[in-house]
């Protein structure tokens, strides 16, 4: 694709061409058409089209910035499909000359009236963008690309292979239409076979066999791809979504409201498409497709899958003030990833049965907080809000960690509680305190905490816990030397629930084993309700 005639840019004034190096030599990759009028053409060295022309304006091709730029491109075309990527060379065994964008166009033509009009919409929303292209349809994606690189009559309108006619189609394209090397294109034209067709009566019955020990496989691949005959996957590299919805306006709106009656309309279409389908989704894609090339995506995730186009509609209302009305938009997409299935739950007696995703018996407690998660990641961010969940580790620390409450949590609580005896807060570390006890392994009958003492009135415990003895310092060094590794005894915890005279409860433990040769160590780890 090029810069259309209509695009308004000094440089396009002025002869301009890009350059690639292929080995020794320094070539024409793309020149516009001020060059072109000036005798410079693709294919051409640098050194003729300087010498044609010393006035021309050249510049390295960056390959990296193309491929940007094509991406960006694929992700505009979405407006026409919702599966669409750009053709690469490295993937596709196509020159990097040849880019291109794929759009798999499979139940999307009657949207805007048949594939002629669906052609013509392409091309003509290409044009107005700044580019001129070819567009070709076909029912496999080798003879798309054939009829888009060599069909149609060369003014951009779409060249269209009709369905089960592909080889009526392809017969009069050159055989450089299959994408294949110059080598295979040399033997070929060798043997006088110039035209697709040519090859026709070579790849059935006996002379199939004869053509296969002649050229590579890669011949009889693409041949029997474009024609239908083998499988040919794009690998387009995005997740396809099941469920979609697309808008296209008859001119560019510059209004934010016309954005919003836009997303509240798709929204309601989606909602009533997973519905059908006793589905729910957990993120959705609403695209805005600007007039000049741009795009905007502005992206929610929901706590539940979730099909109900109010509780939606909320969401996306604090996301579009993201988009800059200012680009032109005519046209949008809204897509839904992440689907589940629904099924029906009793609520409680004062409110109808909801649709929510499947669950453990009984009341949902996570229902309630579903809501609130969503708006808060609308409102904040979805970095900014988490919640705990536990860990399968027997230290206190680690048996809880802080995540994102990301979309598509299946519960939002844990599926079990924290022991009864374990404090529901813990410090950020355990804090060291002053205690006394009044027998060597009992329960401390008073400790001091911030300056404060604390008389102990009940106490229960202990509960022992021991941290991590293989790493701790030394016993990977020395595994069979002293029975007790060293540092072991302080790896012990004593835990005891303390209740104070006041009435506070604390979680207290010692470190280590009662040792008559040095005094006790003792550390507050939590805070009881």
């Amino acid at each position: 694709m090029k810069r259309a005639p209509g695009a308004k840019r000094a440089e396009d004034r002025r002869p301009f061409a890009v350059w690639i190096g292929a080995g020794n030599r320094l070539g024409i990759l793309a020149a516009n058409r001020a060059a072109e009028a000036a005798g410079i053409h693709r294919g051409q060295s640098l050194a003729d089209a300087r010498a044609l022309y010393p006035a021309l304006i050249t510049a390295p091709a960056d390959n990296a910035a193309d491929a940007r730029a094509l991406e960006r491109l694929a992700a505009w075309c979405r407006r026409f499909s919702p599966w669409t990527a750009p053709v690469r060379a490295e993937r596709d065994g196509t020159p990097a000359q040849e880019a291109g964008i794929w759009l798999e166009t499979t139940g999307c033509a009657h949207l805007v009236g048949g594939e002629e009009a669906l052609t013509a919409a392409i091309a003509g929303a290409m044009t107005r963008a700044g580019f001129t292209s070819r567009v070709g349809l076909a029912g496999t994606p080798g003879a798309a690309y054939a009829l888009a690189r060599f069909g149609g009559n060369g003014a951009g309108l779409g060249a269209i292979a009709r369905p089960g006619r592909e080889a009526e189609a392809l017969a009069p394209l050159p055989i450089a239409a299959l994408r294949l090397e110059a080598g295979i294109l040399q033997g070929l034209d060798g043997l006088g076979l110039r035209r697709i067709g040519d090859l026709y009566p070579l790849i059935q019955g006996p002379k199939r066999a004869t053509l296969a020990r002649r050229f590579p496989a890669i011949l009889l691949e693409r041949i029997d791809a474009a024609l239908g005959r083998r499988f040919e996957p794009l690998g387009l590299g995005r997740e396809r979504p099941r469920f979609a919805a697309r808008l296209t306006l008859p001119e560019p709106t510059r209004g934010t409201i016309v954005i919003a009656r836009a997303c509240e309309r798709l929204v309601g279409e989606l909602a009533a498409l997973l519905a059908r389908d006793g589905l729910g989704a957990r993120r959705f894609v609403f695209t805005a497709f600007g007039a000049a090339g741009q795009s905007r995506r502005v992206v929610i995730g929901t706590a539940r899958a979730m099909a109900a186009a109010a509780p939606l509609m909320r969401l996306f209302a604090f996301e579009l003030e993201k988009i800059d009305p200012r680009l032109g938009i005519d046209g949008f997409s809204l897509e839904a990833f992440a689907t589940a299935p629904l099924s029906p739950r009793q609520g409680r007696f004062e409110r109808p049965p909801s649709i929510t995703p499947p669950g453990p018996a009984g009341d949902d407690p996570g229902a309630d907080l579903a809501p609130l998660i969503d708006s808060l990641h609308s409102r904040l961010g979805r970095k900014r809000v988490g919640r705990m969940v536990l860990r399968p580790n027997h230290l206190p620390e680690r048996a809880q960690a802080w995540t994102r409450a990301e979309a598509g949590d299946p519960h939002l609580l844990p599926a079990r509680a924290l022991p009864p005896t374990r404090p529901v807060r813990l410090l950020p570390r355990p804090a060291p305190i002053d205690a006394m006890a009044e027998v060597a392994d009992g329960p401390p009958a008073w400790f001091r905490w911030r300056g404060v003492r604390h008389g102990v009135a009940k106490a229960a415990g202990p509960e022992r816990i021991a941290l991590d003895w293989w790493t701790l310092p030394g016993w990977q060094a020395n595994p069979l030397g002293p029975a007790q590794p060293p540092g072991l005894g302080a790896a012990i915890r004593d835990y005891y629930r303390v209740e104070t005279t006041a009435g506070a409860r604390f979680w207290i433990y010692r470190a280590g084993p009662h040792r008559p040769d040095a005094p006790p160590s003792w550390f507050l780890h939590g805070v009881f309700p």
